[in-house]
């Protein structure tokens, strides 16, 4: 998983895309999200049905969570820049 974000503030980050693979299904999605609320619901959701999230210096991908409305602490991290 990887996110790419503009527009940091303390209180909010702007998300503009987000790729994900599934390793079981071997699915690959990108999420154009532009602050396209509907679309960041449907990202959020789908995001839910996993238990582990796999990225490279994943302190980005959990600023995007919570951006996302979701609890990072929820989730059991890989993250492959400290393995």
């Amino acid at each position: 998983m990887d996110f790419e974000f503009s527009g940091v503030t303390e209180a909010k980050v702007y998300l503009v895309c987000c790729a994900t693979y599934d390793p079981i299904t071997k699915e690959k999605i990108k999420w154009w999200l532009y602050g396209d609320k509907p679309e960041q619901e449907r990202l959020a959701n789908y995001l839910s049905k996993y238990d582990i999230i796999m990225g490279y210096s994943c302190v980005a991908e959990a600023r995007s969570f919570l951006a996302l409305g979701l609890l990072p602490l929820e989730f059991e991290w890989l993250d492959l820049f400290l393995e």
